[in-house]
């Protein structure tokens, strides 16, 4: 879901900026955003976006970081943020299948 939503506010570019191995401004902040919002908005970790992005997770811990330091000096980054927020609130929270997480299901008390 984070995904999609960095989708929709970035553009068509971020699955390939998120696993390229580029460290020029655009990747960085498409990486930075993509944490931001799995901290803020997620039930997933920062371990499987780094793993997907081919990152270290306290690489993507810091990116986060910086990018919330970074917001009252630039309009433009506050101004995605927002959507996301805006993107990422206006959808119900996945379920634990929709976030790959296997649900046990409770014993039949039927004997």
């Amino acid at each position: 879901m984070v995904l999609a939503a960095v989708e929709a506010v970035i553009g068509p570019d971020p699955p390939r900026l998120l696993t390229s191995a580029a460290r020029d401004a655009r990747s960085f902040e498409v990486r930075a955003l993509a944490a931001w919002a799995v901290l803020q908005f997620s039930g997933a970790t920062l371990g499987e976006l780094a793993k997907y992005c081919s990152r270290d997770h306290s690489t993507m811990s810091c990116a986060a970081r910086r990018i919330e330091e970074w917001q009252p000096v630039r309009p433009d980054l506050a101004d995605k943020m927002a959507q996301l927020r805006s993107v990422l609130t206006h959808h119900p929270a996945p379920t634990p299948r929709q976030k790959g997480i296997k649900v046990r299901s409770t014993p039949s008390t039927d004997a």
